[in-house]
């Protein structure tokens, strides 16, 4: 199934299936829950904890926008793909790529955030000096 030329028979559309993505979905908030853990006690650059749980909720979105514009599931077409008649690049292939750009950018800004606020999380940081790297204060 993985293996497949047919976008409409690879396994991520098993996500379209309510237990499949819930299960999916529940693996990823723990994931996340221990993200939160390691930002706030060891390292701000652990960010890539929450990706997992941000791309479900990106794709699933995008995937309702193709829904209501479609009236079908998003198609991931890749190198070598057979493409199906009914995909549509501005649709399937924007969102598609959007779907996986945007959990990077808002965990690339979360870590934004907490670099320029430490305290927000409370823990070890919430004391921590923040230096100006041009004025050297």
């Amino acid at each position: 199934m993985a293996f497949s030329l047919d976008p409409k028979k690879k396994y991520y559309n098993r996500l379209f299936e309510r237990k499949t993505y819930i299960f999916h979905l529940a693996l990823g908030c723990m994931l996340s829950i221990l993200g939160f853990y390691r930002i706030k006690y060891i390292n701000f650059q652990e960010v890539g904890y929450f990706m997992p749980l941000l791309f479900l909720l990106f794709f699933r979105l995008f995937d309702w926008v193709v829904l209501k514009m479609q009236g079908r599931h998003i198609l991931v077409v890749t190198k070598g793909d057979r493409v199906p008649s009914d995909y549509k690049w501005w649709t399937d292939g924007l969102f598609t790529l959007l779907s996986m750009i945007t959990p990077i950018l808002v965990s690339s800004l979360i870590l934004m955030k907490l670099k320029q606020n430490p305290g927000i999380l409370g823990g070890p940081y919430k004391d921590a000096v923040k230096i100006d790297l041009i004025t050297n204060q």
